[in-house]
């Protein structure tokens, strides 16, 4: 599946049938849709391998430092009375 970066939403239907939207980032997504975003409605670029190594590089990064924070203080609420 080729990656492709969204600049604009856009929706697309493989079957006819069901609708799927992209929203602006990058997606994986099936050739005809990539052709479809990229070359007729130009909401989309692809993106090199390179490209894709450094978003997977950055989400890895950015999970790992979400795990190791501890829960918000927030989150825990008691009342007096």
């Amino acid at each position: 599946m080729p990656t492709i970066n969204v600049t604009k939403p856009f929706q697309w239907s493989p079957d006819g049938k069901e609708v799927k939207s992209y929203d602006e980032g990058p997606h994986d997504v099936p050739e005809r849709c990539a052709v479809v975003a990229v070359e007729q409605l130009k909401v989309a670029k692809p993106l090199s391998d390179a490209e894709k190594k450094k978003l997977d590089a950055e989400a890895k990064a950015e999970a790992g430092s979400t795990e190791e924070q501890p829960p918000s203080q927030a989150a825990k609420t008691t009342t007096k009375k």
